[in-house]
């Protein structure tokens, strides 16, 4: 009796020691896996960098359209947009609702993102006036189209796209004949030309935007995305176009009722299919903008489709006070 329970005991612990052995293996395999797994990322992080990117950038973007059809439509069931309003007098080129200075002004301004350009802008009866704004390294917002056009325009040392500190575009002032804007100089003059409402569409940091020039409610926003229209309602801003190159985006516009779109304006030269669905946006209340001056600045493209496909035009020559001649 005493050997049958010795040889119990003997074997439970056998089988205890051999759970235990088990469980080991099992955790050292798992180990082993995950560091194999880790290292193989790495691996292929390294070898195939843009075959990687690739995928993540995939991956990213499945997330975002999957937040875009969760919370656009709602977010779009509360919105008005009061700046982007459909024009369809279709002669009155004087309207200046039917007119974008494009980057601060016309003519020698065009793309100058300067103070200059602003108030010669207001001077020749604009309303609208787009400027792009670029973050600074740290952190403020300042008027340029690229970091190395500004660089050049201001008559920096280095030319480049590299972003540069408040501080080092303050010293650039003295040598541009022109002003570079920051933020607060856009308040002032929208604080002194209540008439003035600012188009803006390089800046995607919505809350950084909406801290420095809080002007919410006279702002049109140009969105890049769905997603970026999304962020951009969610950050308060009313007044959002998103950006249309293809038949694919007028679709996107057209199935999120996005209030505004700012259209390639080659593209409904070029595509019939793309000037139905311009046509069936704008009937439905969508107001069109459009972008492209080599094209859109045209006066035959002007009698065309201003105020009868398009509700605005961006340009670099004309003007409410000088508009294109009537046909």
């Amino acid at each position: 009796m005493d050997g049958y329970k010795s040889n119990c005991i003997s074997h439970r612990k056998c089988d205890i020691h051999a759970a235990a052995s088990w469980k080991r293996s099992l955790v050292l395999s798992c180990l082993i896996a995950l560091v194999a797994l880790v290292l193989g990322g790495l691996c292929v992080w390294t070898l195939f960098p843009r075959k990687v990117a690739r995928l993540r950038a995939k991956i990213e973007h499945s997330v975002r359209m999957i937040e875009v059809r969760w919370h656009l439509p709602e977010e779009m069931k509360n919105i008005e947009s009061p700046l982007l309003v459909v024009r369809r007098d279709e002669h009155s080129y004087e309207n200046p609702d039917f007119w974008i200075a494009h980057g601060g002004g016309i003519g020698e301004f065009v793309h100058t993102n300067c103070k200059e350009a602003v108030q010669d802008s207001l001077r020749r009866g604009f309303r609208f006036i787009e400027l792009d704004l670029l973050e600074t390294s740290d952190g403020h917002l300042v008027g340029g189209h690229t970091w190395k056009e500004l660089r050049t325009l201001a008559g920096a040392d280095a030319v480049n796209e590299a972003p540069m500190s408040r501080s080092e575009i303050e010293a650039l002032r003295t040598k541009w004949k022109k002003t570079i804007l920051f933020a607060e100089d856009i308040c002032q003059l929208m604080q002194k030309n209540p008439e003035m409402i600012l188009v803006t569409d390089k800046i995607q940091d919505f809350a950084l935007l909406s801290k420095e020039v809080p002007f919410r409610e006279r702002m049109i926003i140009e969105a890049f995305s769905c997603y970026g229209a999304l962020r951009a309602f969610q950050n308060g801003f009313h007044n959002v176009a998103l950006t249309a190159y293809s038949v694919h985006d007028l679709r996107n516009a057209q199935q999120y009722r996005i209030p505004g779109i700012v259209l390639y304006a080659p593209l409904i030269e070029e595509s019939a299919e793309a000037l139905a669905l311009v046509q069936q946006l704008h009937q439905s209340g969508c107001c069109i903008m459009v972008h492209c001056a080599s094209v859109c600045d045209k006066p035959d493209y002007v009698h065309r489709h201003l105020g009868k496909n398009i509700s605005r035009t961006y340009t670099n020559t004309w003007s409410p006070s000088a508009p294109p001649p009537q046909p």
